[in-house]
């Protein structure tokens, strides 16, 4: 079943305020503005750079892979950006846990029923067992994430699946 458009309206609004932040306002995610939002784009970017002018000056796979003739896109895609992506693939499966930590704050701020408004309660409440439940299920996520992101290790480098 399809979301109504205000349904995807209020399912929208909170991640991208979230992740891009309101003009003139603090974005959720703990940065101060949006500059600062393009800040870690551009951080995640300089170590992909400086992850692949290091694969491309010295390693030797690089090398053989131009003296067979590869093209310049070929050895960059193929045999290069392969083994820089293990540094992203870890940064990226840690976000996953900032994302789930910043529902609760996104939640409130916007007023949308969800599980950050379902602990905020039971943490007023003092009931113990969903706060349990809550942290459970969170936790959960954010180490099968992690998971992920080791086995697309195995998929990116073959020497780890010995």
């Amino acid at each position: 079943m399809l979301l109504s458009q205000d349904e995807a309206r209020v399912a929208m609004v909170p991640t991208l305020t979230a992740t891009l932040g309101v003009k003139g306002h603090r974005p959720v995610v703990g940065t101060r503005d949006c500059k600062d939002v393009l800040y870690v784009f551009a951080v995640l970017n300089r170590m992909l750079r400086a992850d692949l002018i290091d694969q491309l000056r010295s390693e030797d796979y690089v090398t053989t892979a131009r003296a067979k003739g590869a093209s310049p896109w070929r050895v960059l895609l193929r045999h290069a950006l392969r083994n820089s992506l293990f540094g992203l693939l870890t940064v990226a499966g840690l976000q996953i846990g900032v994302l789930l930590g910043t529902t609760v704050v996104v939640e409130q701020i916007f007023s949308v029923p969800g599980v950050g408004q379902q602990l905020l309660s039971a943490i007023q409440n003092e009931d113990v067992p969903v706060v349990e439940g809550i942290v459970m299920v969170i936790a959960t996520i954010t180490v099968l994430a992690n998971l992920i992101a080791d086995v697309l290790y195995a998929v990116l480098d073959p020497r780890i699946r010995k």
